[in-house]
């Protein structure tokens, strides 16, 4: 590794020191030359420590390094795991649709086995319907009262036609009572007749008493004669009203009554359970409406983080992201890209039509100030792109470090390029170079050209020999 290196340099070092030593006739005294060598061993000792510590820098960069590797790869499996996620959301929306096309098919079906299209038409038919109920309902009511009041007036003939019957079957027996005790009392007598019995026993008073009972026998018989005619009169007047009939159209409106009642009744039910079941639709429309709008809204972040979002670029969440950062990238690029090239280019991402499929979106124009036009970074001349390239790297640092947590690069290495760089575009990125080191960052450059080695001060320089290569250290 690199210190031990170092550290069998210094040995080597030591060990050419003391072959010098023991030649060395220029040093006026022994004394004078340990001095210089211990001075010349302190030195190296210094180096080898502040190598250590430089050492011990790259490791701990490489181990965050590592760590930033691993992290990458946990949010590359979560991004996976989130799209697996989307995509049974996406199918769930499907299944969502269909189970509301299914009711919206349940609704439709349910309309057409109503007899009415909607629920106002169902009330007025009610109304109409209640409106002829309540008037036949009325009419019942008044034929139902004259039925009972003809009832009433029948029962009472029939009561004062069977008084009189009565009566009259109790005249006619007493008169015939009578008429047989007179004749039996003629017959006892001896008396042939009336006319005999008037004629040769009776006297004139006994003749007068006889004629007053026969006078009131017939008055009586005249009384129950009239009342009879009369009744009988009463009776054919009161035989018009036909209760057949009457009965008849009671039970025909009682059956209408019922029938009018039953129908509203049903049509009541009916409209209850139809009004429960557009409220269960309802309920469950609305409730699908909701689910829909969220699986929707999630269907939206499937498509929009799987690119295929209608109306937006098709391009996925991984490369949605790695958009975002290749901008911040360019954007600190761009400070650096912009002080080497004397203001004159700056780094933007190639735009990419509206239908393209996400595959691209990483590429990169320049904008030339010069002529304010922009054109592909493949027509920089190799000294301007190995700027561009150099400012990327540079701004990938910059970016890195921003980073919440992110990783401190303390220590950079850039390997060749600058032989493609003219004397101005040299004198820039080596001004660059040297801002990039005036802090706690260590900038090294490997590279083979004279003029770059002589504007350096501190290096390392390998030399190649017959045993393999030599390491000069240049403090």
């Amino acid at each position: 590794n690199q210190g031990t290196k170092i550290k069998t340099q210094i040995e080597e070092l030591e060990e050419t020191t003391l072959k010098k030593m023991k030649s060395e006739t220029d040093y006026e005294s022994i004394d004078e030359f340990k001095a210089n060598f211990l001075e010349d061993i302190q030195g190296l000792q210094a180096r080898e420590k502040e190598l250590k510590k430089e050492k011990a820098k790259l490791e701990q960069a490489q181990e965050e390094y590592i760590q930033y590797v691993e992290q990458n790869k946990r949010d590359v499996k979560q991004l996976e795991n989130v799209t697996q996620e989307l995509d049974k959301v996406e199918q769930a929306l499907v299944q969502i649709s269909n189970r509301q096309a299914q009711q919206q098919s349940k609704v439709e079906t349910i309309k057409k086995q109503l007899e009415f299209e909607t629920y106002e038409e169902a009330q007025k038919n009610i109304q109409e319907w209640k409106k002829e109920y309540d008037k036949l309902k009325e009419t019942y009511e008044k034929a139902k009262q004259a039925f009972q009041k003809a009832k009433e007036q029948e029962s009472e003939a029939k009561t004062t036609l069977r008084n009189m019957e009565k009566q009259e079957e109790d005249f006619i027996g007493e008169s015939k009572e009578a008429h047989e005790k007179y004749h039996q009392i003629l017959r006892d007598k001896d008396f042939a007749d009336t006319e005999d019995f008037i004629s040769n026993r009776l006297q004139e008073e006994e003749i007068e008493r006889v004629k007053q009972d026969i006078q009131k026998y017939d008055q009586k018989v005249t009384q129950l004669q009239a009342a009879l005619k009369s009744m009988e009169e009463e009776g054919i007047e009161r035989i018009w009203i036909d209760v057949e009939k009457l009965e008849n159209e009671k039970k025909d409106r009682t059956e209408k009554t019922q029938k009018v009642e039953e129908e509203k009744n049903n049509i009541l039910y009916r409209v209850r359970r139809n009004e429960e079941a557009l409220k269960n639709i309802q309920r469950q429309m609305k409730q699908r409406a909701e689910e829909v709008d969220v699986y929707q809204a999630m269907a939206n972040v499937s498509k929009t983080a799987n690119g295929k979002l209608t109306g937006k670029q098709k391009i996925n969440f991984e490369m949605y992201i790695q958009r975002v950062y290749f901008m911040r990238v360019i954007e600190k690029a761009n400070q650096r890209f912009h002080d080497m090239t004397g203001g004159r280019y700056e780094l933007l991402r190639k735009a990419e039509d509206q239908d393209s499929k996400g595959k691209i979106g990483l590429d990169l124009d320049v904008l030339d100030n010069y002529t304010s036009k922009i054109r592909s970074v493949k027509s920089l001349s190799g000294g301007e792109s190995f700027k561009a390239s150099l400012a990327l790297a540079l701004g990938l640092s910059d970016v890195i470090q921003s980073m919440s947590g992110g990783i401190q690069l303390e220590a950079m290495f850039i390997d060749e390029g600058f032989g493609t760089l003219d004397e101005e575009s040299l004198e820039q990125a080596i001004d660059v170079l040297h801002q990039l080191s005036e802090g706690n960052r260590l900038v090294g450059i490997i590279s083979h050209v004279r003029e770059l080695r002589e504007r350096i001060d501190k290096k390392i320089v390998v030399r190649q020999n017959n045993q393999g290569s030599d390491v000069e250290v240049v403090v």
